[in-house]
């Protein structure tokens, strides 16, 4: 079975959703403890990623809809051109291409490793969000 031709559309849904809800919380946070009353430097501006993104984890071509950081993890949302399937296939691409390793959607690189999700936008082939997880990678 052919884990990119039969993807669960419920986990992309269920992280994109985890992503909505956390992000505004995650940019509160920074906020309060590391924003302008509290010191330190505010929430990036959408389209960036946040300097707490894990070093050596670089993020595809697409344009950044949100992130969430988080003691052992990081998200990002990407909008990107083209379809569900072509998305991921290109991304796990991307990844490949720069020393990680894996099948399907979930990949590994040292210490961490990724998984992948897509969802069309809006039921349209022609952007697609997709989600991609960083976590601790154990052998």
């Amino acid at each position: 079975m052919d884990p990119i031709r039969h993807a669960k559309p419920v986990i992309a849904i269920v992280l994109a959703a985890a992503l909505a809800t956390a992000a505004p919380a995650a940019r509160a946070f920074t906020h309060r403890h590391g924003g302008p009353n509290g010191g330190g430097s505010a929430a990036p501006a959408a389209g960036r990623l946040p300097p707490s993104w894990p070093k050596g984890v670089p993020v595809p071509p697409g344009q950044i809809q949100g992130t969430n950081i988080g003691p052992r993890h990081a998200v990002v949302q990407l909008l990107v051109r083209g379809g569900a399937r072509q998305a991921l296939r290109s991304t796990i691409a991307f990844y490949r291409a720069r020393g990680w390793r894996g099948t399907g959607r979930g990949l590994h690189k040292g210490s961490r490793k990724i998984v992948v999700v897509t969802e069309n936008r809006d039921h349209s082939a022609a952007k697609t969000f997709v989600v991609i997880s960083v976590s601790p990678y154990t052998a």
